[in-house]
């Protein structure tokens, strides 16, 4: 468990820390770490995912300053985690961001290089993240929670 923990530790690091500095953490609130707490998810307006965290996994959203994010997941009961999506991000409001896929494990998450646009709220405090999605060419929907673990920038 402590090799699983320095790896995720490692990891982070790396995504933030070797990444040129491309905006100030105070003008790009996504900045930094997040823990998902939360997700539910529709298919054709049928429930597909129950309200709470995905079973066995713990799951991670790195955002950089350079405009780069990765999805991480743990699973519990293993040593070993993955990077099941990872791209790029364009804040387009102060409510909505597009991620243009560049890798995902999963094939139901769109086509290589297609925007997905997300609709996000964060809380007062910017230390929890909501997240509305839907996948292009799809009825594929959901809802994330996520609470922020870690500020770190680039530098």
């Amino acid at each position: 468990m402590v090799k699983l923990k320095l790896y995720i530790l490692f990891i982070t690091v790396f995504f933030l820390c070797s990444r040129s500095y491309a905006q100030k953490q105070n003008e790009n609130p996504l900045v930094g770490v997040w823990q998902l707490i939360g997700v539910d998810g529709k298919i054709n307006d049928h429930t597909t995912l129950p309200s709470g965290k995905i079973p066995g996994t713990i799951s991670y959203k790195i955002f950089s300053s350079s405009g780069e994010f990765w999805n991480i997941r743990q699973w519990e009961q293993k040593e070993w985690a993955e990077v099941w999506a990872k791209g790029t991000y364009t804040i387009t409001s102060e409510s909505t961001y597009t991620e243009k896929l560049e890798h995902f494990t999963d094939d139901t998450m769109g086509d290589e290089g297609e925007d997905s646009l997300l609709t996000y709220t964060l809380s007062p405090d910017q230390n929890m993240l909501f997240i509305q999605w839907k996948l292009p060419k799809s009825r594929v929907e959901g809802r994330e929670a996520w609470k922020r673990i870690d500020k770190t920038t680039s530098p």
